[in-house]
């Protein structure tokens, strides 16, 4: 399910660790995104994408599939890749407003 915006990998799996809500969930989701984004190659980022993407289309989360297309373009060049790498790891550790003021 595409959603413009702020939806990007990151983000996308910090929502999934909601959902979750188990005491593990944050480090097992994380887990998942470092593998992906220290794939040696882009068909390993492919491969892990693959099941982080029915992970989220499970529990009904949007992702900004635009912003993936993006960033899977600038992951495949080498001087670029530590950029997208830093963009999902800040996204996934984004505290949203609503959240923080809960």
């Amino acid at each position: 399910m595409h959603k413009d915006g702020e939806a990007g990998v990151g983000a996308a799996m910090r929502s999934l660790v909601y959902t979750t809500g188990d005491g593990n969930s944050e480090m097992r989701i994380f887990k998942r995104l470092e593998q992906m984004a220290t794939a040696p190659d882009i068909k390993g980022v492919f491969y892990h994408l693959r099941s982080i993407i029915q992970l989220l289309s499970k529990e009904y989360i949007p992702l900004n599939y635009i912003r993936l297309a993006g960033d899977l373009f600038e992951w495949q060049y080498p001087e670029r890749r530590n950029n997208v790498n830093l963009r999902w790891s800040q996204d996934f550790y984004r505290i949203k407003e609503d959240v923080a003021n809960d």
